[in-house]
């Protein structure tokens, strides 16, 4: 099977989703197809990334089919459609309000500080490349840090300006992860709140009656095999690290919960959080560095 046939069955299933999105029978039933096509790219003949961003896509179009199945999706197959569509952004594209048109200055200035940023960390990378061990380790570390998080800035601020000259108001897509005081405020108020509305409705939620801590076990554990998932399909090692960087927050959550962080001052806890994901960051980052002819 080429990667163009893996793409079109991917993207044929969102679109059957949508379609069944407004009976629970037959959403419940685009859901076990969604979950037994998942090892599709398995048996893709392509370069690895290929597949990597094909399982991305399965793995979307998944937990579209699970919020059409038990959660609340829209009346119309054209706004379940254009909800699962944006969704493959992780955009959230429900309308909070509605405002008249206008260029949000604040975003642009976001948009343009997350670019500068990024093409810091960029131009790090390899000039560091003849430092010590350590050091270098580190930095490298922190430039995959300020990379990643400058991308997911760019799509948040991206999606506000648009939204803004249409004269709506939609769910933020990040909110300043950088200035994030806790491991928990990253994961839960700051990163990727679609994805966290998501893991926090369907596996947080239901287990927090057991407590916390198994709460916590619950979400990470899902969220490391999703992960894991994703990149499988290229390096069977690497999806092992990847497992094991979501499996450690739960663990450092407990930590800094023990330590009571977020009582600390503020450049404290952010301090805390920076040094916690550059010292894990790697765990994500360096599996894939070979593919792009480097490493850390």
């Amino acid at each position: 099977m080429t990667i163009a046939d893996g793409f079109s069955i991917a993207f044929a299933l969102l679109v059957l989703n949508a379609f069944l999105g407004g009976n629970r029978t037959a959403s419940r039933a685009a859901l076990i197809l969604s979950i037994l096509l998942l090892p599709l790219p398995v048996f893709v003949h392509s370069h690895p990334v290929p597949r990597g961003m094909l399982a991305f896509v399965l793995v979307l179009v998944f937990m579209r089919a699970v919020d059409s199945a038990f959660g609340v999706v829209p009346t119309t197959f054209a706004s379940r459609l254009g909800a699962a569509v944006a969704w493959l952004a992780l955009i959230d594209i429900e309308v909070r309000s509605r405002r008249l048109p206008h260029f949000n200055r604040g975003a642009a200035r976001d948009l343009a500080t997350a670019a500068v940023a990024a093409v810091i960390a960029c131009a790090l990378w390899p000039l560091v490349a003849s430092w010590p061990f350590p050091l270098r380790y580190i930095l490298r570390s922190a430039c995959a840090g300020v990379i990643f998080v400058a991308f997911a800035e760019s799509l948040s601020s991206l999606v506000k300006i648009v939204s803004g000259t249409l004269g709506v108001e939609l769910n933020p897509v990040q909110n300043e992860p950088h200035l994030s005081r806790t491991v928990v405020e990253f994961w839960s108020r700051r990163w990727n709140l679609v994805a966290a509305r998501w893991f926090r409705m369907y596996f947080f939620v239901p287990t927090l009656s057991r407590g916390v801590t198994v709460a916590l076990v619950s979400m990470f554990t899902v969220s490391a095999l999703m992960h894991a998932y994703l990149i499988v399909a290229i390096d069977r090692r690497a999806a092992i690290s990847w497992a094991m960087f979501f499996l450690a927050q739960p663990i450092v959550i407990v930590a800094e919960r023990r330590l009571g962080v977020r009582a600390w001052p503020p450049a404290a806890g952010r301090i805390w959080t920076l040094a916690v994901f550059v010292a894990l960051l790697p765990l994500l980052v360096k599996p894939v560095l070979p593919l792009f002819g480097t490493s850390l």
